[in-house]
């Protein structure tokens, strides 16, 4: 018989570390196969955190034999600084309609314009703005001329050596599916999902 699919949410916090594993049965509902709590010394460095967390993957995969499908490991403000900031893009002229993939294209290149070697930056946009005004991702269809295009955008860096952990831990479990997103930005989009609208 095979495995069951197992997925895990880790929140990183500043004094504890959850982690959840789970997995979806045939009728779509969640089916939660172990908790875990993880207190931290006061003060504890960032990149303790992230070792520690390469410790409950460990330990996960050994317990059920399986590499989960996906990770989410949600960052708290102690792994790093956030930061809220518009970039402006370049505006090309073009005889049709602003797509997704347009957009994708102008916020990597921004991002990579932007990046800090020094640091391990996760950068997520959080708004879209054309001629000043915002659009709806879920209703995109912008047409006419473009003056201008920005992106309100979440910035979150950490330090290099703290980054590093975390990159290494994404690479060495193959197969494994490893997101890491500022919390903030976790707790936005479990909002909307609660909301149903995402």
């Amino acid at each position: 018989m095979a495995k069951k699919d197992i997925k895990v949410v880790v929140d990183l916090g500043s004094h504890t570390l959850r982690a959840l594993v789970f997995s979806y049965g045939t009728d779509g509902g969640m089916e939660i196969l172990k908790k875990a709590v993880l207190h931290l010394p006061a003060g504890s460095h960032a990149k303790r955190t992230a070792d520690k967390l390469r410790e409950i993957l460990f330990a996960t995969i050994k317990n059920f034999e399986k590499i989960p499908s996906s990770v989410v490991v949600a960052l708290g403000p102690h792994m790093g600084e956030m930061e809220v900031a518009v970039w402006k893009a370049r505006v090309l002229p073009r005889d049709r309609a602003l797509s997704y993939k347009d957009l994708e294209t102008q916020f990597e290149n921004l991002a990579e314009a932007r990046r800090d070697p020094s640091k391990t930056q996760l950068t997520s946009p959080a708004n879209i703005y054309v001629n000043g005004y915002a659009v709806p991702r879920d209703r995109l269809d912008i047409r006419g001329k473009i003056n201008e295009l920005d992106f309100g955008v979440l910035v979150f860096s950490m330090p290099r050596e703290v980054g590093d952990v975390l990159v290494e831990a994404r690479r060495s479990f193959g197969g494994m599916t490893l997101d890491l997103t500022p919390v903030i930005t976790a707790e936005a989009e479990a909002l909307v999902k609660r909301g149903g609208t995402g």
